[in-house]
């Protein structure tokens, strides 16, 4: 009796660790997707470390997408306010070629000192030059209407609470926004 009851345990603990539970995610499904965001966050953090410095963004070919702070409404899952601050892009990089080294768009948060701060950006891809929504570091891009085209958000400066590539992050400061 004694060994059944071990090997029961045994066999319920492996039906558990290959995934054989229905609705759970093995830890090392986790862990992959754990990766793939520090990866992507990694990846972006990298490529725009130097845009701390917000003297580069012109010399580099960053054009400010419009004077005051960008805002919209989500709509998905439980809605919110998508407040991006101060958006510049590449319009040299709106060319369907998704690389992690070369984000299309950065977001900035205004300060009291009227310097701007590096929250994060996202990849972004016109729907004619990606019909299907591309992926990056296992990461599916959001179809996103207004723009016509299937965006990444990455909030590798600014920590969000919804995820890091969530387009709402509540932790965006507006009070300083033209």
């Amino acid at each position: 009796m004694r060994q059944f009851v071990i090997m029961s345990v045994f066999v319920g603990f492996a039906a558990i660790g290959c995934g054989g539970v229905e609705g759970e995610f093995s830890q090392t499904e986790d862990a992959l997707r754990d990766k793939d965001l520090n990866d992507l966050k990694r990846a972006f953090r990298q490529a725009t470390a130097r845009y701390h410095n917000t003297a580069r963004l012109a010399q580099d070919g960053w054009v400010q997408l419009q004077p005051e702070c960008f805002t919209e409404v989500f709509s998905e899952g439980g809605g919110g306010t998508i407040n991006l601050g101060i958006v510049f892009l590449r319009p040299d990089r709106m060319d369907g070629t998704i690389d992690p080294s070369a984000p299309e768009i950065l977001y900035f948060e205004p300060q009291a000192n009227g310097n701007l701060k590096l929250m994060g950006g996202e990849y972004f891809c016109p729907v004619d030059a990606c019909p299907t929504p591309p992926t990056l570091f296992n990461q599916t891009f959001r179809f996103e209407e207004d723009t016509g085209g299937h965006a990444l958000h990455v909030w590798a400066w600014l920590q969000n609470p919804n995820g890091l590539t969530h387009p709402v992050n509540p932790n965006v400061d507006t009070t300083h926004c033209p």
